[in-house]
């Protein structure tokens, strides 16, 4: 509680709203989800998940990465995931994609989504997949 406190009169201090306070005290840490390879690819990597006051920040790493490829959150666990993307993420390019999803918060997606990338903009298969756990 002191350091809400201490963070929420930093803020006013700075001019920044009692929101802001709660949403700088609120963060919690960065939630990792590592990217398996599927259907052979051999593509691996990371998700690297944060709060932030404007929504999710969702980075990806992948290890191996060509052309543009596209990645989604989708309900459900990697083996069955919702086909209907929850999230669209941006396309994974040279290995890398970074994404804020507005208004949504870690914990709605813990233990119900995995996040999903495919092969190419042609091509919807799954190259990789990790899910967000509890």
């Amino acid at each position: 509680m002191r350091i809400a406190t201490t963070i929420a009169a930093l803020c006013t201090s700075l001019g920044l709203s009692a929101a802001a306070a709660v949403a700088v005290s609120a963060g919690e840490s960065p939630v990792s989800v590592p990217l398996k390879a599927q259907g052979g690819s051999g593509e691996t990597g990371t998700a690297t998940l944060k709060d932030t006051a404007g929504g999710i920040v969702v980075t990806l790493h992948l290890d191996k990465s060509g052309a543009p490829q596209p990645a989604h959150i989708h309900a459900g666990p990697c083996a069955s995931p919702n086909p209907n993307p929850k999230y669209r993420l941006a396309n994974v390019v040279g290995g890398t994609s970074v994404t804020t999803i507005p208004k949504a918060k870690i914990r709605e997606l813990a233990g119900k989504y995995s996040i999903n990338v495919h092969r190419s903009t042609t091509d919807f298969a799954y190259v990789a997949c990790g899910e967000v756990a509890k």
